[in-house]
């Protein structure tokens, strides 16, 4: 994958992760307006940036490693990483919003548990929406390799056929030309 397509990636799933809340509680809370859905957008912005970001740097090192156990291993290692980004992630978006003075500091921990339970459930969402997606890419990367393979194999393969069959029709003309002397 190029840089910019993971970067792309990146950052389409971080401003997903904090759309969606952002749109859900525009079209279910009876009070809502643009002011309302940019401001707990900003709010989901910090929380999906921290942990979005830590989510991607985190698997791009445990990912491949992952897929090396059983399938019994894997998926919960997975599903525990997803939870762990998203409780540090929930923590440095809460300690970001305590430190410039959004939320008091006597609340810190009544808002980190707040907002911890929805951070699980869209890392989790999330999380196994790009794995799979990224599992998928690899494999096809990787029949599309096996493809082109398999077809320059069978390309070299009728080269050769025909380079015998016109020395074999080159030798019978010239095996004629001399009379059958020649073979």
């Amino acid at each position: 994958m190029t840089r910019a397509r993971k970067l792309g990636l990146i950052l389409l799933c971080n401003t997903g992760g904090c759309a969606i809340p952002a749109v859900l509680r525009s079209l279910f809370s009876p009070d809502a307006n643009w002011h309302s859905f940019w401001i707990h957008f900003g709010y989901g912005s910090v929380y999906s940036y921290c942990i979005g970001a830590l989510c991607f740097s985190v698997m791009y090192y445990l990912g491949p490693r992952y897929y090396r156990l059983r399938p019994a291993y894997r998926i919960p290692a997975f599903l525990l990483t997803f939870t762990a980004a998203a409780t540090v992630g929930s923590a440095v978006g809460t300690l970001i919003f305590t430190s410039i003075g959004w939320i008091a500091p006597s609340e810190f921990w009544s808002e980190f548990y707040f907002c911890l339970h929805i951070a699980i459930a869209f890392t989790l969402l999330i999380g196994m929406a790009v794995t799979a997606f990224e599992v998928l890419a690899r494999r096809l990367e990787a029949a599309t390799l096996e493809l082109r393979t398999r077809q320059l194999q069978e390309e070299r393969a009728r080269k050769l056929a025909s380079e015998a069959l016109l020395n074999l029709a080159w030798a019978r003309e010239v095996d004629a030309w001399f009379g059958g002397r020649v073979l």
